[in-house]
């Protein structure tokens, strides 16, 4: 993501989105009621004379629309933004769909930024600098390779060993030499320069395509990291980002951080130490100066009730963290009740 610019007397910012990443944090930057503004398609009927039937063609138009209501479409790498058209040559005050997707731009007027959205676009700023990563997760049956992005695990692809049957026991070497070969052809395609690849798996799998990568001297080679798991495929993933695999090998990403943090709340709470989770018990903790991490998930973040308690908690100097849905622990913080809170001391 970058800032093209930034207006304080309109109270208002115009981003580049650059990737998926950035579309996942325009999600949680944008909510209803403010405008937003971007190039869309409209139809415009035309009738060439009071006999023939009118046509629809589709222009080009700049519109600015005041938010209802967002769509994240991850799998088609897109985002839906609804609402009533307030700008714009064409359908004043009716209701359109501005689609957003890589290599776009959007402009954000709101009428307050506060603390936590600005913090987000410049932690999305400062994230899109760095480079992403890529893990595969083999094993002797089957590869998946995988993207790690802030909102979660983006699958691009699983690949099959062919490991069965008499032609295996016969061909081993030639079957698992292409098996290598097909996953190194797909990082190779998903690599460029800066970025770090993590080979995980458990027994010799794994190692032994790092070492197929090194011996080589493939152009990824030296960023490439190996790490033991004890499982394969999305699992094995999972666990190698518990275990810090991107600590080890010093990639600051979002969804690292949020799953150590969730981690680190289920852990005190499986103590009954420290912690508080539903609106409740988190806003009586809050009113108390008690809560020095609060949790609060992407789909409940814009509640009125949950702004309010946000704010008062950085009154209190305390870290606001909103964490995403699309992965493991965030769910687990859904099914609190979408919101928790990591003490600075116990309270009765």
């Amino acid at each position: 993501m970058r800032i093209i610019f930034r207006d304080d007397k309109e109270g208002s910012v115009k981003l580049s989105i650059d990737n998926l990443d950035d579309l996942w944090h325009i999600y949680n930057i944008v909510k209803p009621g403010d405008l937003v503004y971007g190039v869309s398609f409209r139809s415009l009927e035309k009738s060439s004379d009071m006999i023939r039937s009118k046509k629809s063609e589709k222009v080009k138009v700049y519109l600015g629309i005041r938010v209802e209501n967002l769509e994240f479409q991850k799998f088609s790498d897109r985002l839906r933004i609804h609402g009533i058209i307030v700008s714009g040559d064409e359908g004043l005050n009716s209701y359109h769909t501005l689609n957003y997707t890589m290599n776009d731009t959007i402009k954000i007027v709101k009428e307050r930024w506060n603390r936590i959205v600005i913090d987000r676009i410049e932690h999305a700023v400062k994230e899109s600098k760095k480079p992403i990563l890529i893990i595969t997760s083999v094993d002797d049956e089957s590869a998946t390779i995988a993207y790690l992005r802030s909102y979660g695990i983006q699958i691009m692809g699983e690949i099959k060993s062919g490991h069965s049957g008499k032609m295996y026991k016969e061909k081993k070497r030639d079957i698992m030499g292409e098996f290598f070969g097909n996953i190194t052809s797909m990082i190779s395609s998903l690599w460029h320069e800066g970025v770090s690849v993590v080979i995980i798996g458990p027994g010799f799998t794994a190692s032994e395509l790092v070492n197929k990568i090194r011996q080589e001297n493939m152009p990824f080679s030296s960023m490439t990291v190996y790490e033991a798991s004890a499982h394969s495929g999305k699992v094995g993933i999972y666990e190698a980002i518990k275990r810090g695999i991107i600590k080890k090998i010093d990639v600051d990403n979002r969804l690292s951080l949020e799953i150590e943090v969730v981690e680190k709340f289920m852990e005190m709470l499986a103590k009954n130490k420290n912690v508080a989770y539903g609106s409740d018990e988190v806003k009586r903790a809050s009113e108390m100066g008690a809560v020095d991490i609060l949790l609060v998930t992407d789909r409940i973040i814009w509640n009125e009730d949950v702004q309010y308690l946000m704010k008062n908690c950085e009154k209190e100097k305390s870290t606001v963290m909103v964490i995403s849905t699309e992965h493991e622990s965030g769910r687990m913080i859904e099914n609190l009740g979408g919101i928790a809170a990591i003490l600075r001391y116990e309270i009765y």
